[in-house]
C-alpha cells in the first residue's frame, strides 16, 4: 500500500510495490491522470486503476476506459461507495 503525491510517484510506486487497485486521480499532478493510468498499467500490468473525479464528464469517462481504468468514482463518493467499487473491482 502506498501513496503518492505526482505522476511520476504513482508510477514509481506502482513498478515497485505492484498493486492490485491503484486509485488514480484524474488530475494527478505532472501529468494527466488518464496518461498516468496508461503508464501505470504498463509499469505493472496486473494493476486495476479506478479513476477519481471532481466531476462526471462523459468524455473523460470514456478517455479513462479506454486508458485502461476499471472504475471512475467522482470524489464526493461515500467511503462505502470507494470501498465497494474497489471491492468490485478487485472481484473482477
Amino acid at each position: 500500500m502506498g501513496e503518492a503525491a505526482d505522476a511520476d510517484g504513482a508510477i514509481s510506486l506502482a513498478r515497485q510495490e505492484r498493486p492490485d487497485i491503484c486509485l488514480m486521480d484524474v488530475a494527478v499532478p505532472g501529468a494527466s491522470g488518464i496518461d498516468a493510468a496508461i503508464r501505470v498499467r504498463a509499469a505493472a500490468s496486473g494493476t486495476r486503476v479506478v479513476m477519481l473525479a471532481a466531476r462526471l464528464d462523459e468524455k473523460l469517462v470514456v478517455a479513462a476506459l479506454d486508458a485502461g481504468a476499471c472504475g471512475y468514482l467522482l470524489k464526493d463518493s461515500s467511503g462505502d461507495q470507494i470501498v465497494d467499487a474497489i471491492h468490485a473491482v478487485a472481484g473482477g
